[in-house]
């Protein structure tokens, strides 16, 4: 594994840099940064189910995980009533999904070699090269196969074991979840009006939408798997088959998805329930775009949908300056040179 990209080049920001020819030990950082998030999902959700107050609208104690949980259809009992007992079992879980995902990370640090391409047996054909697009294709063509499974593994979650519905105040099944796939694609998806996505308001949709996605993502992931790409395409994007053009693409997707979310989350309420994430919120332009809470809350307080909505933009905001900034380095712009460049300036 080889790229144009010296490790020199990140300096003292190098991070994940050092590790741009070394695969195996690339492998492994990943799977440690799955094992903290995993870690932080169950120690937050430990402590929300610790300060969780049943006396209170759960969407105004600035709670982020439990919402969730709950509109899953997670610990609602009927009459709306919260057993927290499952989010505990879902804090355990998730620190057991943690403490093996950190076993793969050293795994892949101490043990394993630091080349795919050196492991016996069916590993080595994940060793791939930064400019080599059939290899990265394939990779991809994994990644979508798998946010497909999911996609419509939420679709079974929802057919046999229910999601939480507002219109009745508890949990509900959707017998036949791709019934509005043709709604869901040429209504929500060319915006006519009275069809905004941002405002699906039934469940039907909800899971028609996940369906229709879970298996184009799977169509796509098995066409990734096996075409080799057009060479009208690598030429088109040949900025992309480098360290930072893969970063760069990565990060403009999720920033992307970030700002959705975060308005998404903001205005919609039936995936996040008004009852869990509080009332819909408010654009305000002061320094900076931000969404506030229409209900009078405590001074200092915040709806769990303030909480979510502001972090996602935030965290999108930023994620952008860094797809800027390795779009950049991967079009060739040289970043180290800018202190040269404006010295000879004020001379």
């Amino acid at each position: 594994m080889t790229s144009a990209n010296a490790n020199g080049d990140y300096g003292a920001f190098a991070g994940n840099g050092r590790l741009i020819d070394m695969s195996g030990k690339w492998l492994a950082a990943h799977i440690g940064q799955y094992s903290l998030i995993c870690l932080w999902a169950s120690l937050i959700t430990f402590l929300e189910v610790a300060v969780y107050n049943p006396d209170l609208p759960m969407g105004e104690q600035g709670l982020i995980l439990i919402p969730h949980l709950a509109a899953f259809g997670m610990g609602v009992e009927p009459g709306g009533i919260i057993d927290t007992s499952t989010y505990t079992l879902s804090a355990f879980g998730h620190l057991f999904g943690a403490a093996v995902f950190a076993f793969g990370a050293f795994f892949h640090t101490r043990v394993a070699p630091g080349e795919l391409g050196e492991i016996e047996g069916r590993g080595s054909k994940w060793e791939f090269e930064w400019d080599d697009p059939e290899k990265l294709g394939f990779i991809l063509g994994h990644h979508l196969l798998l946010l497909g499974f999911t996609a419509l593994l939420f679709v079974g979650w929802i057919r046999f074991h229910g999601i939480y519905d507002p219109a009745i105040g508890d949990i509900r099944t959707v017998s036949n979840p791709g019934a509005t796939i043709r709604s869901v694609v040429f209504e929500y998806g060319l915006f006519t009006p009275g069809h905004n996505p941002y405002f699906v308001d039934n469940l039907e949709d909800i899971a028609s939408g996940h369906a229709f996605i879970g298996v184009v993502e799977i169509c796509g992931g098995i066409w990734h798997i096996t075409q080799k790409p057009y060479e009208w395409s690598t030429r088109l994007l040949s900025s992309l088959y480098s360290a930072d053009g893969q970063l760069a693409a990565s990060l403009a997707g999720l920033s992307v998805l970030g700002f959705a979310a975060a308005y998404f989350s903001a205005v919609n309420t039936v995936a996040y329930p008004v009852e869990f994430f509080g009332a819909p919120l408010e654009l305000e332009f002061t320094l900076f775009p931000r969404f506030v809470d229409t209900v009078d809350l405590p001074s200092g307080a915040f709806s769990a949908r303030a909480w979510l909505s502001n972090v996602h933009f935030l965290l999108a905001f930023f994620i952008l300056q860094g797809h800027l900034y390795h779009a950049l380095k991967a079009c060739g712009f040289e970043f180290e040179r800018i202190p040269s460049a404006l010295g000879s300036i004020s001379e």
